[in-house]
């Protein structure tokens, strides 16, 4: 259960201003954290200074009846009762954009001397627009299928929080995984889903816990082994089912001696899990030999999501949104190697900036010296509204409060 704590101030600057069109503050859809006393613009369901679970209905029965009226009103009606006055001139609607052009976000804007500048509501509400375009294409899926889709790639605002643990598969007791129950426990809330072994899992996961499982079903070499690109599936789907799996995830080597084999094994696990309704994330893993640049990960994503995975997971690089409009599916970047923390919440910022549904980071998490208030500052970029500046300084609030 997510423990409430005391306010942080961390919610100064992303608390939503009043609405000055005539509507009450839940009738905008802002949700009230009661121990910070301030009303957030957000789908998340917990403040993210404090983890107290957000308000998204009037107290006073007064407030109620009123917030129930205007739901109960056809779109229109409520719309007009919304706009602060009908007899005002309505401006006229924005040209349709490009294929391929910008949509504002939903995030602070970087001016061209670094500095954020502020969004305001229209943008906000632009965003989750644009973002729900951007989304996992569901129409078509078999319900399970979608449902699993769903709960890693959360659909009140189309972004994902997914941690990483399966490093061991290929690199053993990872510096401070050697214990995998003590390092996931801690951090089990505040991830979307939890990247891992069906070994970790049986042995380190509480059954209790509803945070969904993507399941690495790929494997057979090592890090003192002759080429980490000869993989081959480990793991049965049956096994994944008996583990309640809501993904399945296998690394590809495009470009590597074993190239053929990873895509084949890639294609052949996508038709298999079709039949039982479990997505397949594919990780365009890059070796020693191999570059991160647009060029290269557009041409891996791309092969991964024509071969029918529904998640492709890989690298930033430069150009980053090259990749992202190149691929038809969710991507989601890796965190990769252990970084500097401001670094590491630049990358996760700058990648959702980019294109991205959200990130898969491990390392940069569970590496950092305070792995929880690492975790809440990214997830407060992922699914909120904090460029990497103020979720840097909410790391280092949260660090210093223990």
């Amino acid at each position: 259960m997510r423990s409430v704590l005391e306010c942080k101030q961390l919610c100064d600057d992303s608390k939503a201003s009043k609405p000055n069109d005539g509507r009450g503050r839940y009738e905008a859809g802002q949700r009230r954290c009661n121990t910070c006393g301030v009303f957030f613009d957000t789908a998340n369901m917990h403040c993210q200074c404090c983890g107290t679970k957000l308000r998204t209905k009037p107290r006073s029965k007064a407030g109620k009846e009123r917030l129930a009226t205007i739901n109960s009103r056809p779109a229109a009606t409520a719309a007009e009762a919304a706009a602060p006055n009908p007899a005002e001139t309505r401006p006229a609607p924005a040209p349709k954009p490009k294929r391929g052009a910008k949509t504002p976000g939903s995030r602070p804007q970087k001016s061209r001397d670094g500095n954020a500048t502020a969004t305001t509501t229209t943008t906000t509400t632009a965003a989750k627009s644009a973002a729900a375009a951007r989304g996992p294409n569901l129409g078509g899926m078999d319900w399970g299928l979608a449902n699993r889709m769903a709960s890693i790639i959360r659909p009140e605002d189309n972004r994902a929080l997914m941690l990483a643990v399966d490093h061991g598969y290929f690199l053993g007791p990872t510096e401070r995984l050697e214990e995998p129950d003590r390092v996931i426990a801690p951090l089990l809330e505040y991830c979307d889903s939890l990247m891992l072994t069906r070994g970790v899992q049986r042995t380190s996961v509480p059954p209790a816990t509803r945070t969904p499982m993507v399941l690495r079903v790929s494997g057979g070499s090592s890090i003192i082994g002759e080429d980490l690109s000869r993989e081959d599936v480990t793991v049965s789907v049956q096994d994944a089912i008996r583990l309640n799996a809501s993904a399945l995830a296998l690394s590809i080597f495009v470009g590597s001696k074993y190239e053929y084999q990873t895509i084949a094994n890639l294609g052949r696990l996508v038709g298999q899990a079709q039949e039982y309704g479990i997505p397949v994330l594919a990780v365009t893993a890059v070796g020693k030999e191999l570059g991160k640049d647009a060029r290269y990960l557009s041409l891996a994503c791309r092969i991964a999501a024509e071969q029918g995975a529904h998640i492709v997971k890989t690298y930033y690089c430069e150009d980053f949104e090259k990749v992202t409009r190149s691929c038809p599916v969710p991507i989601i970047v890796a965190g990769g190697k252990k970084i500097p923390e401001r670094d590491a919440l630049e990358l996760t910022y700058n990648s959702i900036r980019g294109g991205a549904v959200g990130v898969d980071m491990g390392r940069n998490i569970w590496q950092s010296d305070h792995p929880v208030a690492m975790i809440r500052a990214v997830r407060s970029i992922v699914h909120g509204t904090n460029d990497a500046d103020k979720a840097y300084r909410m790391y280092l609030d949260l660090a210093k409060s223990g």
